[in-house]
């Protein structure tokens, strides 16, 4: 399975679940690349490269990132763009 294969649109783009009393929120890819200003084509070649977070299959056709993985790469990339040279 792909993780951009075209799936429906769902009426929102963030689900949240409980896992061991934490709750885990999941992101698809439109809030994905509204989070990150990254496209669609550059999340693909950052997670082909091993330099973003992988995807997790919902199902056969659906897949979301988990939100606090996408922020712990933000965080990063704003800690290193800010660290002198």
């Amino acid at each position: 399975m792909s993780w951009n294969q075209q799936v429906e649109p769902m009426s929102s783009q963030s689900h949240s679940v409980l896992a061991r009393g934490r709750e885990i929120s999941m992101v698809r890819i439109k809030a994905v690349c509204a989070r990150t200003g990254l496209s669609k084509s550059q999340v693909q070649r950052l997670i082909k490269a091993d330099d973003f977070p992988r995807p997790i299959a919902l199902s056969k056709r659906a897949v979301a990132w988990v939100s606090h993985e996408v922020d712990e790469w933000l965080r990063q990339r704003i800690q290193t763009s800010r660290t002198p040279v």
